[in-house]
């Protein structure tokens, strides 16, 4: 469901329409959808008190044709104290400014806004000039001369002449020549004769 004003006679021209709620608590935003399409719209407000609508302040406003769609609207509320909302609108000249209001959100957790410390000048402290260290001259530490060592040369070993050993002549052993053996002489045997019954002696 959305909120309605018709516009066609009598409620038009110049004829306020509202609607309003106390909160009982400080209000730190309101949105809500809206629709404002017609040759002859008129003016749509939102209004804010802390005081109960004895005095109010204008949070928000809106005039004339805004074509043929809803718009959405976000409020936020930087004034501690504000409880009471109120939404107005006044017709336009005929009964081609009627106006909607739809989805409105009241969010009461105000917090205020917070106070700006100012931060301090930035204090300058003077850069010392850095000091130039003069860098000592290498010293040149003289190379010595390298000392020949002399060689000494190399002596010769005299080589012996090799000593030539007389090969002894063989000495020829004579061979004996082997004597001839004489031949024994045969023994004769004497001839038994006891088969012919004579006794030997």
């Amino acid at each position: 469901y959305y909120v309605y004003a018709e516009t066609s006679n009598p409620n038009s021209p110049g004829v306020e329409f509202s609607m309003y709620r106390d909160f009982g608590d400080d209000v730190a935003s309101v949105s809500f959808q809206y629709h404002m399409y017609g040759g002859a719209m008129g003016t749509a407000l939102l209004q804010g008190s802390d005081d109960g609508g004895t005095t109010s302040s204008t949070l928000w406003s809106k005039s004339g044709d805004q074509g043929n769609a809803w718009y959405g609207a976000d409020v936020s509320i930087n004034t501690a104290g504000i409880q009471w909302l109120k939404f107005k609108y006044t017709s336009g000249s005929s009964f081609t400014g009627d106006f909607a209001l739809d989805y409105v959100k009241v969010n009461c957790d105000y917090v205020p806004s917070p106070t700006a410390i100012p931060a301090p000048a930035p204090t300058q402290v003077p850069i010392p000039v850095p000091t130039q260290v003069p860098i000592p001259a290498p010293t040149a530490v003289p190379i010595p001369a390298p000392t020949q060592i002399p060689i000494p040369a190399p002596t010769q070993v005299p080589i012996p002449v090799p000593t030539q050993v007389p090969i002894p002549v063989p000495t020829q052993v004579p061979i004996p020549v082997p004597s001839p053996l004489p031949s024994p002489l045969p023994t004769l045997l004497p001839t038994s004769l006891c088969g012919q019954g004579q006794e030997f002696v």
